[in-house]
């Protein structure tokens, strides 16, 4: 296989003119010992050398110059391959960021569509939650009116019913006889029986008894005593059996 020829760069109007230069530099120099020798004298080699020091220094200076100008746009150009290369690996980067971003925004949309039906369902149990309680409340304050009044009743009755018992107390004594003439009255006997038949202790029945005087406004100084509410039983179990027989004895005289 033939080689492969090597790529020239092109060169800048700089090189192109330095290198002109030196050509005619050199075409004045060879013809210096030719055509110009029929012309003009030959000058002496001293200034000759000192020409051509000259003319070295100038050309070896313009390719000193030349060298570094080719060494600074080689370093550019490998600088700005080696940029090139990075903003290649960035865009790659970028390009699968870009990949990733769009993934996540479409998982995110899902999501967020989720998110908005679970945030509406919500809602509209909040709503029916917000109508039930509504009509709850309404409710209540319907009974708070009725209880109001219900109250407003209760409180014009009782301040009736304190009246009534002021009227009462002036009209009837306020203390209750328990006993006349040394024996007790037959409504004391008769409360007496009836606190021992609703289960009041029989020595508990005096304290009872003044209890609930003191309740009606009804002073009791006398405190029946135990023996006495067992007494009261025993009578009324005589007397009871005592109707028994005067009963049996009236249907016994009809019956003949």
């Amino acid at each position: 296989m033939a080689r492969e020829q090597k790529k020239r760069r092109k060169r800048s109007q700089k090189q192109r003119k330095t290198t002109l230069q030196a050509q005619e530099t050199s075409t004045n120099r060879r013809c210096a010992l030719g055509e110009t020798t029929n012309h003009t004298p030959f000058p002496s080699s001293r200034e000759t050398i000192k020409g051509l020091e000259e003319e070295v220094r100038h050309l070896k200076k313009k390719v000193q110059e030349g060298n570094q100008r080719w060494y600074k746009e080689r370093r550019r150009n490998a600088r700005a391959e080696k940029a090139a290369g990075f903003q290649k690996e960035n865009i790659k980067e970028a390009k699968a960021d870009a990949r990733r971003l769009r993934g996540l925004t479409s998982m995110l949309g899902k999501k967020l569509d989720e998110v908005r039906k679970d945030a509406d369902e919500s809602i509209r149990r909040l709503q029916d939650r917000i109508k039930r309680l509504e009509g709850a409340l309404k409710d209540l304050n319907q009974r708070r009116v009725v209880l109001w009044k219900r109250c407003k009743r209760l409180t014009a009755a009782k301040s009736a019913l304190k009246k009534c018992m002021a009227e009462m107390r002036k009209a009837r004594p306020a203390t209750f006889q328990m006993m006349r003439k040394g024996r007790y009255t037959p409504e004391a006997r008769r409360l007496a029986r009836l606190l021992v038949s609703s289960g009041a202790a029989e020595c508990k029945v005096g304290e009872a008894m003044q209890e609930i005087g003191s309740v009606l406004g009804v002073e009791i100084k006398e405190r029946v005593s135990t023996r006495s509410i067992q007494r009261f039983v025993l009578e009324k179990g005589v007397a009871a059996d005592l109707q028994v027989i005067y009963e049996i004895i009236k249907s016994a005289s009809k019956s003949c």
